[in-house]
């Protein structure tokens, strides 16, 4: 998982290139990071639009395959753990500790 790249807003299940970039900073030093895009207006609607029609079939589908697709990507997450810790640390400087931390909903 390259964490230091951004290629795109995702839009529509694609990642779709900004027409413009920033670089994020790390708070904790101030340093730059590295350019992310910038989502302009049209780049919302799009994304709303096409969420919207997405619902269409999500609100169709059962909760046993809603509770699968979730897991699956909660599979994801986990297997992509370290890197996404490293990233919370990175962009909102606090200790990687505190971005190791888990909750867990009873």
């Amino acid at each position: 998982m390259d964490i230091a790249h951004y290629p795109g807003n995702i839009i529509n299940n694609e990642l779709v290139p900004g027409a413009t970039t920033r670089h994020s900073i790390d708070p904790s030093t101030g340093e730059p990071l590295w350019e992310v895009p910038v989502a302009t207006k049209d780049d919302l609607d799009k994304a709303v639009k096409y969420a919207r029609e997405a619902f269409t079939t999500w609100s169709a589908t059962t909760f046993q395959q809603r509770a699968e697709m979730l897991l699956r990507y909660a599979d994801v997450i986990e297997a992509n753990r370290e890197p996404l810790e490293r990233l919370l640390t990175m962009e909102q400087g606090k200790p990687l500790s505190l971005s190791k931390v888990t909750y867990h909903l009873s």
